[in-house]
């Protein structure tokens, strides 16, 4: 079966920096949510024009430089304009098969924002993005990252120190956390705990370090457990209620406590919308649980919604294999034939990845007359 673990896509994210602008008192909802309409429809399309001019540069940067970083203000807006190109990053990811959406609009002392998840080769981002109007155009002020706890600014204040050579505690702090992410992406859990030890005190109040002990316990420990790491996590950070939320989730998950992720996906929905990720979580989740007749289930209703995401028929491909039902797999082929392009490297890899179906008649059936994918020409 494939690995999940919900992974920091986008970097970061926004909402509750709260800001004066009088100018959103006299913006509709429905003019916010026509522009995210719109954006929605260019990147899409493979458009990025509208989503890469909308982030306010001049903003970003003034709440990089909030921490007191030494960077120079228009050097680092035009780093940011140079590497900062959030709709060509979505659109590329959308192009690669992800799918990305708003699950929910809402106001918070006036301030707009908008909900937006991604599903991308298996991993999975919410951001909140902070929204308001500026010369008669919307803008993107910043966005918080509800899954990995860090704002976008917070990020490309790290991203800033690298490339113009500043060095403080809280940069090397943010390298040695980033560290540990990626030891926590492959499985070096053990590793990732011992490194923990190093940044012990540093991480005390620091969202981001508590956020990712979570992700590892979520991923390594007992679910009794991670439920009384998220009631320390609150104490320290209330607010966040969506994150601890999130991870317990994770640890459900990752435990097949199909009764848990059901409480879990109801808070979610209350708190950030219907979507329908939900059947995704709740595939994985009877996967681990060995109700694979049900996983099957509910991996349909996914791709009901997400039909463009490729790995989650290689999931059901993956429980197909398992349970032996080959003609069910073989028949799957041809349909992701007929919804993505074939590629040389299709063949050698399920030959590998399923060896049982190398004296399979149908299989070999199908290798033999599916279409000669356009990478071979």
């Amino acid at each position: 079966m494939k690995k999940f673990t919900l992974i920091f896509l986008l970097s970061l994210t926004c909402s509750i920096l709260l800001i004066t602008c009088r100018q959103n008192k006299n913006v509709s909802d429905e003019e916010y949510l026509a522009f995210i309409d719109n954006v929605f429809k260019e990147i899409y399309d493979g458009r990025t024009a509208l989503l890469n001019a909308s982030v306010d540069y001049e903003e970003f940067a003034k709440r990089i430089l909030a921490e007191g970083n030494d960077f120079d203000k228009k050097k680092l807006i035009e780093f940011l304009q140079t590497y900062f190109k959030l709709g060509s990053m979505m659109a590329d990811q959308i192009m690669d098969g992800a799918d990305i959406r708003m699950i929910k609009f809402y106001r918070q002392d006036n301030v707009a924002h908008a909900i937006i998840r991604t599903y991308y080769n298996g991993g999975i981002s919410v951001e909140d993005w902070e929204l308001e109007k500026k010369d008669d155009n919307i803008m993107i002020n910043d966005a918080f990252a509800i899954v990995s706890g860090i704002y976008w600014s917070d990020d490309w204040r790290t991203k800033a120190a690298n490339q113009f050579s500043v060095v403080d505690d809280d940069v090397l702090l943010n390298y040695k956390l980033i560290e540990i992410n990626e030891l926590i992406s492959v499985g070096a859990y053990e590793e990732a705990d011992s490194s923990f030890f190093w940044v012990e005190q540093a991480i005390k109040n620091n969202l981001y370090g508590r956020t990712m002990k979570l992700n590892l316990a979520s991923l390594s420990k007992s679910y009794e457990e991670v439920v009384a790491m998220s009631n320390a996590f609150l104490k320290s950070f209330p607010e966040q209620k969506n994150i601890a939320e999130f991870y317990q989730m994770q640890s459900a998950i990752q435990l097949g406590l199909t009764d848990k992720l059901s409480q879990h996906i109801d808070n979610l929905t209350n708190t950030l919308g219907n979507d329908p990720i939900y059947f995704v979580y709740q595939s994985w989740t009877y996967q681990r649980a060995g109700q694979l007749e049900m996983a099957l289930q509910t991996l349909d209703s996914a791709i009901a919604y997400m039909p463009q995401v490729y790995d989650l028929y290689h999931n059901q491909l993956d429980i197909y294999y398992e349970i032996a039902r080959y003609d069910d797999f073989v028949k799957l082929l041809y349909r992701i034939d007929t919804l993505f392009a074939p590629t040389g490297e299709d063949v050698p890899f399920f030959e590998k990845t399923y060896p049982k179906l190398l004296k399979n008649k149908d299989f070999n059936t199908w290798k033999e007359n599916r279409p000669i994918p356009q990478d071979m020409y």
